[in-house]
């Protein structure tokens, strides 16, 4: 037996493509792949496969006949692979177990995968392969820098930079930040509340920061520069783009809303639908934002009963209704922003409706305003991460120590696990074809 592997070190978008040759014609043999992520906790992956009438196997054009995944899909033993765990991790969770729910490992660690191939007489071969998201060297920004966030260096620079902007989780957003390096964009990961030296709380945040980070990386930098949102982040990339559009040469938004919506006090306790504060504020002045019709803050028995189950408790529908009914002076004017834009969401969103989003503001914009772009995958719901990342529970999102007024319970994002890897990874080479076309 003979096994070739393509690339056993590389970014984690790339191909890996595992060849076994020298088996017997249409011999059974099965791949394993396993990993300990930071906790200690074991995460594995199989496929059983049948050798050809030349005796080979290649992930890339045979199909798994049984396993963690099934059919022809040369990144399946990646994504696929689960905590071994993860039978009961999510009912030990629900029942006040002590941890989280970790939906991934963590953002920037190397993925070092122990492949091992079984054939039928029982023989292995183990072979390692290691996955990376960061490939180069980071700066992390602190107090007294004007911005907040972790800066990643390509090795090969092609002279363009970005933005990052994450969600309502607050904090650093840097996994995907630190994977565009691998292709040559210096990429900064920038936080704008809930992190050193900014503001605790999703609310009244000034959008004169975003205007000073993008100076900034303007200022060291001589290439264009790309601002990518997601979720909430996307709503700041639009209005910053609008306000100061010479500072933003093409606009990326990953499950996006096209209004403008209420700001949350997440350690506070409130959530979607009992915070009526701005969320954005330019000068100073609040930037009104849609918040929940009336009937829908008046039925709070779904609410907390869905919390606690493993269905996860939908936002999407109530988010829905009041976009729908809301005055069109929230709803942000995207169309004058001239530069490219690229929207990219999931048709099973259960946190918003994404979907909606991306062709409202794909639509408000023509040819004559600007070059629109617009992706929408079926089964992704509001998880669409890094390509081949290993997302056990893409539809579902642990709350916990009080975050959105919940101590213990869940939100649901919907999709599946296939639909997330395979949106996944088609809209990263969509992102990343349009990055080149409008910044290099």
């Amino acid at each position: 037996m003979k096994v070739r592997c393509a690339a056993q070190d590389g970014p984690l978008f790339e191909p890996v493509g595992v060849v076994v040759s020298d088996l017997q014609p249409f011999e059974p043999i099965t791949l394993s792949l396993s990993f300990r992520d930071d906790g200690g906790v074991l995460w594995a992956s199989r496929a059983t496969f049948a050798a050809d009438h030349n005796g080979e196997v290649s992930t890339d054009t045979h199909p798994a006949q049984s396993g963690t995944y099934s059919g022809v899909d040369p990144h399946g033993l990646f994504w696929s692979a689960y905590p071994t765990n993860h039978e009961t991790l999510l009912q030990d969770v629900l029942n006040g177990a002590p941890g989280t729910l970790a939906p991934a490992i963590e953002p920037l660690a190397p993925y070092c995968w122990h492949l091992t191939i079984t054939t039928s007489s029982g023989s292995t071969t183990p072979l390692t392969i290691a996955r990376r998201r960061k490939l180069t060297s980071t700066r992390e920004l602190r107090p007294p820098s004007p911005m907040q966030g972790l800066l990643f260096e390509p090795d090969v620079p092609n002279g363009a930079s970005v933005v990052v902007l994450g969600g309502s989780e607050g904090g650093v957003f840097p996994a995907r930040a630190a994977l565009l390096t691998a292709s040559g964009f210096r990429t900064l990961a920038l936080a704008y509340f809930q992190h050193d030296g900014l503001p605790d709380i999703d609310r009244n945040l000034p959008l004169e920061y975003f205007h000073s980070a993008l100076q900034w990386l303007k200022s060291t930098s001589t290439g264009r520069i790309g601002l990518i949102g997601v979720s909430r982040g996307s709503e700041a990339a639009q209005l910053t783009a609008l306000q100061w559009p010479e500072l933003v040469d093409a606009l990326i938004l990953w499950v996006p809303s096209h209004m403008v919506n209420c700001g949350l006090d997440l350690a506070g306790g409130s959530d979607f639908r009992t915070e009526h504060s701005a969320m954005w504020t330019l000068s100073e002045t609040p930037i009104k934002g849609v918040n929940f019709l009336e009937e829908d803050l008046q039925n709070t028995e779904i609410s907390d009963h869905d919390f606690r189950t493993l269905n996860g408790r939908r936002y999407a529908d109530e988010f829905e209704r009041a976009w729908q009914a809301a005055l069109d002076e929230r709803r942000i004017p995207i169309e004058n922003y001239k530069g490219p834009v690229l929207s990219i969401a999931g048709t099973e969103d259960a946190l918003w409706p994404s979907a909606l989003g991306a062709e409202e503001i794909t639509s408000a914009r023509t040819p004559q305003t600007g070059p629109r772009h617009l992706a929408i995958y079926d089964n992704a719901g509001h998880l669409i991460g890094t390509p081949n990342e290993p997302r056990p529970f893409p539809w579902l999102m642990h709350w916990h120590g009080g975050y959105m007024g919940i101590d213990n319970g869940f939100c649901a994002y919907g999709g599946t696990r296939e639909g997330a890897a395979l949106a996944a990874r088609q809209s990263w080479k969509k992102q990343t074809d349009f990055l080149r076309k409008y910044l290099t």
